[in-house]
């Protein structure tokens, strides 16, 4: 919501059974979701296991050209290191849980300057 955005492309590292309650979750909370994949990944340990290049592989299996942002779910996962890389590429806002939750703080906080190298959300919003 914060991007005006109600149209996403969700990703995950996660098994299909929690992909899909992220899914029932954010239809419910009004988004429309036009793309989506997961890694199937049910080891919390190995959560953190994808490297950039397989994060933006999966993006690129999730990404649908009519959604407005994508989503890239899991705090384990470094997806941090390719937000740049697919805002660049895609155009539209990349929202991560990592980037997400550290916006959420310093907005509770009441800090809103921007932070450069990690997206729009907290270069911008």
């Amino acid at each position: 919501h914060a991007v005006g955005a109600r149209r996403i492309a969700v990703c995950s590292p996660y098994t299909k059974a929690i992909d899909d309650a992220e899914h029932e979750f954010f239809t419910a909370a009004g988004f429309d979701i036009l793309g989506s994949a997961h890694l199937g990944i049910a080891d919390a340990f190995a959560l953190a296991d994808p490297t950039p290049d397989h994060i933006y592989a999966l993006w690129q299996s999730s990404w649908h050209a009519d959604a407005e942002a994508s989503l890239i779910t899991c705090l384990n996962m470094n997806s941090q290191a390719v937000v740049e890389r697919i805002e660049a590429e895609s155009g539209k806002p990349v929202i991560t849980s990592t980037q997400a939750t550290l916006w959420k703080l310093l907005r509770a906080a009441g800090v809103g300057d921007a932070i450069e190298g990690y997206g729009m959300l907290l270069r911008r919003f």
